[in-house]
C-alpha cells in the first residue's frame, strides 16, 4: 500500500475543512458561540437607576431617580443590607465568644527548711509557678463556618432584593409616567372637543331663538354639548388620578421636578 506524503494529507484536511460539510460544522460552532454569548449577558443593576450626579438625562429618568431616593421601602431594604453586613461581621468573630484563656500565678512563702529535701518538696507542691489554660469547643468548628456561610447568603439575599426593587421601581415609575402623559393628551383633546361643541351649541341656541332650528334639533345640540362635558370631566378626573399616582412614586409634586 502506498503512503500519502504528509504535505498531501495537510492539503486534503484543509480542503475537507472548507468543503460543504466543513462549512456546516463551522457555522454550527459559531451559532453555539453566539447563543452562549447571549445567555452569558448579565444585567448591570447599577445602570437601572442612574446615579444622582448624572447630567443631561431625560425627564422620566429624573422621575425614576426620585422614586428610588424617596420611597420608604427602598430605605428598609438598605437598612436590611446594613444589618446583614453586621451579622456577617459578628459571625466572622464569633469564635472569640467560645475561646477562653485562663491563667494564674502561684506565689508562696516557705519557712526555713531544715534540709534541702524539704525545700524541694515544698516547691513541687506549687509547681508550676505560671499556669495557663485555653478552652475551645469542638462543636463550634462546624457551627461557626456554617453560621458565616448562612450570614453571607443572607447578605446576598438582601442585595438581590435591592436589585429586584430597582427593576420593579423603574418599571412602575415609567408605567405611571406613560399613563400620566397619555391621560394628559386625552384631556387636552377632550377639552378642545368641548370648545368645538360649545361653539356649535351656542350657534344652535341663537338659531333656535331666531326660529331657524326646530326644538328637536336644538335638543340634539344640547345633548351633544352635555355629553362632551361629561367626557371632558371624566378625562380630567383620569388625568388628575394619574398625576397623583405618579407623585406617589416620586414623593414630590411634578411641578417641583427640574
Amino acid at each position: 500500500m502506498s503512503k500519502i506524503p504528509p504535505e498531501n494529507i495537510l492539503t486534503m484536511n484543509h480542503m475537507n475543512f472548507f468543503s460543504f460539510p466543513g462549512r456546516v460544522v463551522t457555522a454550527f460552532i459559531f451559532m453555539l458561540m453566539a447563543v452562549g454569548s447571549a445567555f452569558a449577558q448579565t444585567v448591570d443593576y447599577n445602570k437601572i437607576i442612574l446615579p444622582e450626579g448624572a447630567r443631561d438625562i431625560e425627564y422620566q429618568e429624573k422621575l425614576v431617580q426620585l422614586a428610588w431616593a424617596n420611597l420608604p421601602s427602598n430605605a428598609i431594604i438598605r437598612h436590611n443590607i446594613a444589618m446583614a453586613e453586621e451579622d456577617l461581621t459578628m459571625a466572622r468573630w464569633a469564635i472569640l465568644d467560645n475561646f477562653t484563656v485562663q491563667g494564674n500565678l502561684n506565689e508562696f512563702t516557705l519557712e526555713e527548711a531544715t534540709s534541702g529535701s524539704d525545700v524541694e518538696n515544698a516547691r513541687a507542691a506549687f509547681f508550676p509557678r505560671y499556669n495557663f489554660n485555653a478552652t475551645l469547643s469542638l462543636g463550634m468548628l462546624v457551627n461557626l463556618p456554617a453560621q458565616r456561610r448562612k450570614s453571607r447568603q443572607q447578605l446576598l439575599v438582601e442585595k438581590e432584593r435591592l436589585n429586584e426593587a430597582k427593576i420593579a421601581i423603574r418599571a412602575e415609575t415609567l408605567r405611571r409616567y406613560q399613563e400620566y402623559i397619555t391621560a394628559q393628551e386625552i384631556y387636552k383633546l377632550e377639552t378642545e372637543a368641548l370648545e368645538d361643541v360649545r361653539s356649535a351649541y351656542t350657534l344652535a341656541e341663537q338659531q333656535f331663538r331666531n326660529g331657524e332650528l326646530t326644538l328637536e334639533e336644538f335638543n340634539g345640540a344640547l345633548r351633544s354639548y352635555n355629553e362632551q362635558r361629561i367626557k371632558k370631566l371624566n378625562s380630567e378626573n383620569t388625568f388628575m388620578i394619574t398625576k397623583i399616582n405618579l407623585e406617589e412614586m416620586i414623593g414630590v409634586r411634578l411641578e417641583e421636578v427640574r
